[in-house]
């Protein structure tokens, strides 16, 4: 799972940037692909193309090269308090794929080619799996076995991103909408289209955590983020859409979920003209700003426990960003 332990060095350069370290691979050219902080420890993973890595958050000098059978890798996330992982990508105007390992055994439980195209983003909910792709469909999966249990179809163009909500699930599309489906029949319930172009992106907040929520299915919050170049917070089971934040040029390219200080929901996006922008659920008004690279951000991920989060960048570097 791990090529031999072989290990691949990287050059870490410090910037003044209020405590921020920029790595650089020696084929950091490749635009990093995916990206997840694990929720246990300072460990990350990450991905550059047909390449997955495995190192540390503060002191990335070494990392170590992982084995996946994902050809381009587009999507991670931890499951099992971090022992499993999930990779997901595929081969573009062939096949979707998506693979679980076990970290602890370092071995591939299971791997399914199930898309016709890659796939962008998934979820997990107990034991299902959502997926979803550019062929335009979202699929419901057993997550023992990778086996689709059910195919939802509405969208009619490529599906970006995918959220459980209770027992539906959220999906967002090239085709401007946010469609809300029931799990088990695959049934749309609602379609909400305020978009006025491709959605790059979903987060969720499946419980009300903040100090001003009420502790109601209704009041469940998401965010959403488009090429229309806005940053739109929702009620999705209601059909309400509570706010937006309008950028000004850039567009959000990625985005990650936090509850803050104040115990309320925030998102940072990472944009097209390499900022990280921090959005606050209850004004819609920027709560922290920075220009961290001359190129796109095309992941990032909030550290779990610390203020900080880390991107990676269109050229391949990887940032850690504080505060």
């Amino acid at each position: 799972m791990f090529s031999n332990n072989k290990l691949m060095r990287y050059e870490v350069v410090l910037v003044a940037l209020v405590t921020t370290a920029i790595a650089v691979a020696a084929d950091g050219s490749a635009p990093v692909t995916a990206l997840v902080i694990s929720p246990v420890d300072d460990e990350i993973i990450f991905a550059r193309n047909e390449q997955l890595f495995r190192s540390h958050l503060i002191n990335p000098a070494m990392v170590v090269r992982m084995d996946t059978k994902v050809p381009r890798v587009l999507c991670l996330k931890y499951i099992a308090q971090g022992r499993q992982l999930l990779i997901a990508g595929g081969l573009p105007g062939e096949s979707g794929s998506v693979e679980l390992i076990d970290l602890v055994k370092k071995r591939s439980i299971w791997f399914v080619e199930h898309h016709a195209d890659v796939v962008y983003d998934l979820d997990v909910q107990a034991e299902l799996l959502v997926t979803v792709s550019h062929d335009q469909h979202c699929h419901v999966v057993d997550l023992q076995n990778g086996m689709v249990q059910g195919i939802f179809k509405e969208h009619s163009r490529p599906v970006m991103g995918v959220r459980f909500m209770n027992d539906a699930a959220v999906s967002v599309s090239g085709d401007s909408s946010m469609r809300i489906w029931n799990v088990a029949s695959q049934r749309q319930t609602r379609m909400l289209d305020n978009h006025r172009a491709r959605i790059n992106g979903i987060s969720m907040w499946l419980s009300s955590l903040g100090a001003n929520q009420q502790t109601t299915k209704s009041l469940l919050v998401c965010c959403t983020i488009s090429d229309d170049r806005t940053i739109r917070f929702w009620q999705p089971s209601i059909g309400r859409m509570v706010r937006f934040y309008q950028m000004k040029s850039a567009i959000p390219l990625c985005m990650t979920q936090a509850i803050n200080r104040t115990d309320s929901f925030e998102v940072t996006v990472g944009t097209s003209d390499g900022r990280i922008i921090t959005v606050d659920y209850k004004t819609a008004k920027v709560q922290f700003e920075k220009q961290v690279s001359k190129v796109g951000i095309e992941v990032i991920a909030k550290h779990p426990h610390k203020e900080a989060w880390m991107t990676g960048d269109a050229a391949g570097v990887l940032r850690i960003v504080s505060e």
